[in-house]
């Protein structure tokens, strides 16, 4: 375990093996081999190891957790939700365990039980942004502006870079109020905070958010800037690289009509 959480996946995996050649029903030996193969992309191995430590030891609650996570990325919803509430009668305050069953009711369209959970989760985790980002979703879903604006500035304000292990997230995030703030006409702000889920690691098309309140606001220099940006990264949003293309040519003419104008007046 020691191995595992350095990151020597390889020896961690090693250990584990060796552990199980000694007494192969250590439950915990089991469960560190199902980390790896999750970590590897091996969900059915995974399983495997992880039902043999749950199986050894009932009341392992990380095993559920791990064992219901991989049913999530399945689809196998049923299966998920089983193995939360088994987690749930062992630590009814496992945040994680919340967050995704969260994801589940919202799946199947119960929103008021998803907005319970989503808001154990985060009181529970108050610096992950992307339970945040869930719970904000939840909201547009039924037009909640106001109250989505509110959990969004929340996370924003105690999701300090310092604080968060996934700075894309935290720049989902910022994206996420950016982009609300901009259809909301308050552009200056959405600049502001648009710069700030720039400048974590942000997906290419943050970018194009950028630029669009960039010109909305008046600042064509600007909008160039990040619309060309945003066309020479990776985006795969075929929609959104025309309209850039498009943008980018006007704005360009605006610019040159600006110039001639202040040269006419000089």
């Amino acid at each position: 375990m020691r191995a595992y959480g350095k990151g020597n996946k390889s020896t961690a995996k090693q250990y584990f093996q060796e552990s199980l050649s000694f007494d192969g029903e250590n439950y915990n030996a089991h469960y560190g081999l199902g980390l790896i193969y999750i970590d590897r992309g091996e969900p059915d191995q995974a399983r495997r190891h992880l039902m043999k430590a749950r199986g050894l030891k009932p009341d392992h609650v990380e095993a559920s957790y791990q064992i219901g996570w991989i049913a999530l990325q399945a689809g196998r919803m049923d299966e998920a939700a089983a193995s939360f509430q088994q987690v749930f009668t062992l630590d009814p305050d496992h945040a994680d365990s919340n967050f995704q069953m969260g994801r589940i009711q919202e799946e199947r369209g119960d929103l008021d039980a998803a907005n319970v959970s989503y808001r154990r989760a985060v009181q529970l985790l108050p610096y992950r942004p992307d339970i945040y980002l869930a719970l904000s979703q939840l909201y547009l879903k039924v037009d909640a502006i106001e109250e989505t604006l509110v959990v969004l500035r929340e996370g924003v304000r105690l999701c300090k870079p310092a604080r968060v292990r996934n700075r894309r997230n935290l720049s989902l995030l910022y994206n996420e109020l950016g982009g609300i703030l901009l259809e909301n006409g308050q552009y200056s702000e959405a600049v502001d905070v648009l710069l700030q889920s720039v400048r974590l690691d942000a997906p290419i098309d943050v970018a194009f958010n950028l630029a669009c309140a960039y010109a909305a606001n008046g600042d064509i220099s600007d909008a160039i800037t990040y619309f060309n940006q945003f066309l020479a990264g990776d985006s795969a949003d075929a929609n959104r690289i025309t309209v850039a293309r498009k943008v980018v040519r006007h704005l360009r003419a605006r610019l040159r009509q600006r110039e001639r104008d202040a040269e006419s007046e000089g």
